[in-house]
């Protein structure tokens, strides 16, 4: 699961708590926009696009003006939540595969 939240294709649908969604309210999910991979609300932007930028190092700083200058606004505080909650969405599906394999 924890390869299907980082590489998304649109075969697979996302598994998402509905108590992440709520806790992000800048994540949005919707079937019409990459399959309903969760996305920056009012953007087609993936959460784990940004987490994966972050963990190569890009500033939110920079990921904001690269997106300024491609014409689409987003804030620090809209990236930071797709940041942590993908972090939380691995975090949920590590705690979710250890479960399992306790069984």
């Amino acid at each position: 699961m924890t390869q299907e939240i980082l590489f998304p294709n649109s075969h697979t649908k996302p598994k998402i708590s509905q108590n992440l969604l709520q806790k992000y309210t800048n994540i949005a999910v919707n079937p019409q926009i990459h399959s309903g991979w969760p996305h920056i609300q009012n953007t087609r932007i993936l959460a784990v696009d940004i987490f994966r930028a972050i963990v190569k190092g890009y500033t939110y700083e920079r990921i904001t003006m690269d997106f300024k200058e491609m014409g689409v606004r987003v804030t620090k505080t809209e990236l930071e939540d797709a940041f942590n909650f993908t972090l939380s969405w691995l975090n949920e599906a590590s705690n979710e595969r250890e479960k399992k394999a306790s069984k």
